[in-house]
């Protein structure tokens, strides 16, 4: 994961992220790495590469069976 974030010195530097350096000079990063980690964090993750997921539908595993979502509608299959 990589980001960046633009710290200014004063309001009257400030870009639009709107980030200013504290008066002690010590930035609390946490905030910021939390965010861009929860960003990173996949939607429908799976077990492992080959994992078929499960049907967002019933919930089937369709690494046991296709369910009868799967099979009329192959738009709800994960790869």
């Amino acid at each position: 994961m990589d980001f960046s974030e633009l710290y200014a010195f004063s309001a009257r530097s400030v870009s639009e992220s709107g980030l200013i350096l504290p008066e002690d000079a010590h930035i609390d990063f946490e905030p910021l790495v939390r965010e861009y980690l929860l960003i990173e964090i996949p939607i429908s993750p799976l077990c492992r590469e080959d994992c078929k997921g499960l049907c967002p539908v019933c919930g089937q595993d369709l690494n046991e069976e296709i369910c009868e979502h799967q099979t009329t509608n192959s738009e709800h299959v994960t790869e």
